[in-house]
């Protein structure tokens, strides 16, 4: 998508924070704490929408049309080494502050991660039919 659409107002501004680690990085407990603290600071600062870490890539599936028909295939989208491992929404007033929350995140601390940010939009509603 190249532009954003006019439905986003600047007073609803929110990004997506896309956390990726090298496929099979071991994550112990000392990080889940890490993890854990820092949803706690994003709850608390009233920054956090929704975060969600996902299952291992390997439990992935993932649907094409390539052929008219729906197929479902095993395992993720991509084969790559840097695999998505969740996902958590953020209000940031700016792509500036969203990344500077990145900056901080505690995945960090597994070497080779990475943290994408994406500012989201909205969907309009469906007009309504009469």
């Amino acid at each position: 998508m190249s532009a954003q659409p006019n439905t986003v107002t600047e007073r609803n501004i929110s990004y997506v924070l896309l956390i990726y680690s090298p496929d099979g990085a071991d994550v112990d407990s000392t990080q889940i704490g890490r993890i854990s603290d820092w949803i706690a600071e994003l709850e608390s600062s009233g920054k956090l929408i929704f975060q969600s870490p996902f299952y291992p890539a390997g439990a992935a599936n993932y649907i094409h049309r390539d052929n008219d028909s729906a197929e479902m295939v095993k395992g993720p989208v991509s084969d790559e080494i840097l695999v998505i491992q969740g996902a958590e929404f953020v209000k940031s007033e700016s792509m500036k502050e969203a990344l500077e929350l990145a900056a901080r995140h505690p995945v960090h601390h597994i070497p080779g991660s990475r943290v994408e940010v994406r500012k989201t939009w909205q969907v309009p509603p469906a007009k309504s039919q009469k």
